[in-house]
């Protein structure tokens, strides 16, 4: 995908006819866009706007692979729990983030099947706790984010059941040292921000 096709402002193209309702109404929402070669809209950057109620528009674009949300500063804004679990059951989707949403507590990672095409969550920030966490035992995640969470050790069970994590991030998380040698022994391969990169951001 070319940069001259990412984050697009809907002014930018001409949606295809039978994402055109759905990305009109993204529009509004001040959202952005990244488009394939064909001009199917694969990539969505919105910011705090989306409500559970706009999650039939998330859902109406059938190529969406990446979605995209933050609240700057943290807040209350956006989807809830239930919003976020319709999102990553979109069968194309496959990775999300959402920064600072202090209504996702992690409820939403029930939703997560073992056949899921989400390989990526990101969700720093957000105050997901222990039981949201362990509710994504032994997902085929890749990349998880939560950084900046209420996570602590009673979790690292969890996070090492995920065994294709290839990338995992807990900065300012409860996760102490032990939780992390732990985490290093049952996933050797797993990139971990706070051993592979203790100093960086």
């Amino acid at each position: 995908m070319t940069i001259a096709r990412d984050r697009l402002k809907l002014r930018d193209f001409t949606p295809l006819e039978h994402e055109f309702d759905a990305a009109q109404k993204l529009g509004e929402l001040t959202g952005r866009f990244a488009i394939d070669d064909v001009g199917s809209i694969v990539k969505l950057y919105i910011r705090d706007k989306l409500t559970d109620g706009h999650t039939d528009l998330v859902l109406a674009l059938p190529n969406l692979q990446f979605y995209s949300s933050a609240n700057y500063p943290a807040s209350a804004s956006g989807i809830s729990d239930c919003g976020m679990a319709r999102i990553i059951s979109h069968p194309s989707l496959v990775d999300v983030l959402y920064q600072g949403n202090e209504r996702l507590t992690g409820s939403f990672f029930d939703a997560l099947r073992p056949n899921s095409h989400i390989k990526r969550i990101g969700v720093p920030y957000c105050p997901i706790d222990d039981a949201g966490i362990s509710l994504a035992g032994g997902c085929s995640l890749t990349h998880l984010s939560i950084r900046g969470s209420f996570v602590s050790d009673d979790s690292v069970d969890t996070l090492c059941s995920m065994r294709s994590l290839m990338q995992i991030h807990v900065k300012e998380t409860r996760i102490t040292r032990n939780g992390l040698v732990r985490l290093r022994e049952s996933l050797p391969g797993c990139w971990i921000d706070m051993l592979d990169r203790p100093d960086g951001g």
